[in-house]
């Protein structure tokens, strides 16, 4: 495992790890036992993936991953489906895992597209 998140005080997980060469996300949730159990599990094909989870608190926007590029400082996270962004700083670690509290008013399910920036706070593309 290459890093993970709590969600709050909620029961769910947010996990990044490697197979050989290739970068995976994994959705969890804690039992009564304190056992975790996968709820989803997928590949991370492009290096940034978001996943909006609903938890008992609410939804939950996550940004996870890694950016092979030392010019950006932070990205827009825009909601696709719903009229909302947000933005977040880019850690200094190979990976990471971000995770922002959704407004309450966020009931669905809900996508993102990435926009990002340089620390002059202008907008770049990854090429």
């Amino acid at each position: 495992m290459v890093q993970a998140v709590h969600l709050g005080e909620s029961s769910i997980h947010v996990a990044l790890y490697k197979v050989d060469s290739n970068l995976h996300k994994a959705i969890l949730e804690e039992g009564l036992n304190r056992n975790l159990r996968i709820l989803y599990s997928g590949t991370i094909n492009s290096g940034l993936a978001y996943e909006g989870i609903e938890t008992s608190e609410g939804q939950y926007g996550v940004v996870m991953g890694r950016i092979n590029n030392d010019k950006v400082a932070s990205i827009k996270v825009e909601l696709q489906n719903v009229s909302f962004d947000y933005k977040i700083k880019v850690p200094h670690e190979p990976y990471f895992i971000m995770a922002t509290k959704l407004p309450k008013e966020i009931k669905e399910e809900t996508y993102a597209g990435f926009h990002f920036f340089n620390k002059q706070n202008q907008e770049i593309s990854l090429e």
